[in-house]
């Protein structure tokens, strides 16, 4: 089942970017899982709206504390535009590019441990365009 890590697809424009977005996934719960005994995990990172020539880069952060004062990179995607109602001409388009990473390509994780958290983090995101990024976890 997938889990929102971020409060849902959330529109970042250049003038508030790069940035956090709003929300956080608590990795800690007991349906999640525990430390000795961690689920198996799929992230998902889904753009769309970027404009031809922009670039963006998207990172899941995870945080043993669950304050993120101890944020770590998780996993960092990177984006290039044209993503959205142009970017397939004349063929199928589905508006979106998503990036997946399964939990044995993130050995470091802290998924599941006692206040553990995850948040998603848009590190760069240059001025051509928007950028409506949202971030899953399914467990």
């Amino acid at each position: 089942m997938r889990h929102d890590i971020d409060t849902g697809a959330t529109a970042t424009t250049p003038a508030n970017a790069p940035g956090v977005l709003p929300g956080t996934f608590d990795t800690s719960t007991p349906d999640f899982g525990t430390g000795t005994a961690p689920h198996d995990f799929t992230l998902y990172c889904t753009c769309t709206g970027l404009a031809a020539g922009a670039v963006a880069r998207v990172s899941i952060e995870d945080s043993v504390l669950g304050t993120f004062a101890d944020a770590q990179p998780l996993a960092v995607f990177h984006f290039s535009g044209p993503i959205g109602a142009a970017e397939m001409p004349g063929g199928p388009n589905t508006g979106q590019v998503e990036f997946v990473k399964r939990a044995y390509e993130l050995p470091a994780a802290a998924v599941a441990l006692a206040a553990s958290k995850l948040r998603v983090n848009v590190l760069t995101l240059t001025a051509a365009g928007a950028l409506s990024a949202h971030a899953q976890i399914d467990c």
